[in-house]
């Protein structure tokens, strides 16, 4: 694609920067939100899930829920939205179809997102976690994508305790589970 009045150079030139600035930008947001700040408040995780839910679906995604009903966490609700939003954003990114659950057991809150993707190999799962990662690190940004899903997401969960694993998801795909450890306190009614 050339830019009118561009040469093919500067076009390229312009196309290499562009991404550049996307990865500039991506890289300033990961270390701001490092920072913390947001107070945590009781949700209900399972109301979260399925309103993530209704609004991929209403922009098309072929997506699946399943989420029990007050599932109430005390957590920082931005973050958590936003680890769950990546997820889904990765697994509609890697996949046709996408599955999202919550349940709760009595020592912890168990969110699933899942794809039928390609998945990813063992040996690259833990690689995966780290920021700037991505399954083919040879490849162009794509779509703004610089491999920080992933590493947000891991980053969130051990701010609240908790744990991000990646597992296969058979017949095909990927299955990432996040595991809050549930407040022994109770939510305020």
């Amino acid at each position: 694609m050339q830019l009118e009045g561009k040469s093919d150079a500067q076009t390229a030139m312009l196309r290499d920067i562009g991404q550049l600035q996307t990865m500039i930008d991506a890289a300033l947001s990961y270390l701001r939100g490092q920072s913390g700040g947001e107070e945590r408040d009781w949700i209900d995780i399972g109301a979260l899930v399925t309103t993530i839910c209704d609004e991929f679906a209403e922009a098309g995604t072929r997506i699946t829920c399943e989420a029990g009903s007050s599932i109430p966490c005390l957590c920082q609700p931005l973050s958590i939205r936003r680890a769950i939003v990546n997820l889904v954003e990765n697994a509609r990114q890697h996949g046709t179809t996408v599955g999202m659950r919550a349940t709760a057991q009595p020592d912890k809150v168990i969110i699933e997102v899942s794809d039928d993707g390609p998945g990813i190999a063992d040996a690259d799962k833990p690689r995966m976690l780290r920021p700037f990662t991505r399954m083919s690190p040879n490849r162009a940004t794509v779509n703004g994508h610089v491999g920080l899903g992933l590493a947000i997401v891991s980053d969130i969960m051990r701010a609240h305790g908790g744990t991000v694993a990646l597992l296969d998801h058979p017949p095909r795909g990927l299955l990432v589970r996040l595991v809050l450890p549930a407040d022994r306190q109770s939510p305020p009614t």
